[in-house]
């Protein structure tokens, strides 16, 4: 058991080092918050800029996925996932949220050459997953947008009119 309380003070330790310097990081923010500065056409005015509010009265939905993959002795396994999650939002506030998600992840296995070959194949298999879950969220939400993150890029195919990716 002593071992284990050393595995859990040690990462307990990594954690308050990692909030330590996340609080100074923020805290040197905000003390140059007002500080004039430009980049080019890439930034505002200043480091932090205000962002005006809106009421919004529309649905968002959005989409990712994500994978595991590990290469054993004569054999590799892919572990995938997606998930969707749709926000009806009436006058700036969130009426309601309806979560798409499997129950569980999809497991695979397969037979690679490579790990690069490992890699690719994995990332073909997150994206027939995502695909998966954007076309089942577009049919049963008809999403006023859409938002994407990966390689899914192109959802006017999958017909929604208006994404972010």
């Amino acid at each position: 058991m002593s071992e284990m309380q050393a595995v859990v003070g040690e990462v307990s330790r990594k954690i308050e080092a990692l909030e330590n310097n996340r609080r100074k990081l923020v805290k040197a923010i905000r003390e140059i918050k007002d500080f004039e500065f430009r980049v080019g056409d890439l930034t505002r005015d200043r480091v932090i800029n205000p962002v005006k509010k809106v009421k919004v009265n529309c649905k968002v939905c959005g989409v990712d996925g994500g994978l595991q993959a590990r290469s054993f002795h004569g054999i590799d396994v892919i572990v995938v996932r997606a998930v969707g999650v749709c926000m009806n939002y009436a006058d700036g506030r969130v009426e309601s949220v309806k979560y798409y998600q499997p129950p569980a992840p999809r497991v695979l296995s397969a037979e690679t050459a490579s790990d690069a070959e490992l890699v690719f194949l994995s990332g073909i298999h997150r994206m027939i997953e995502e695909a998966g879950r954007v076309v089942e969220v577009i049919r049963e939400e008809s999403p006023d947008y859409l938002l994407l993150d990966g390689p899914i890029s192109t959802p006017q195919h999958f017909g929604c009119k208006n994404y972010v990716s």
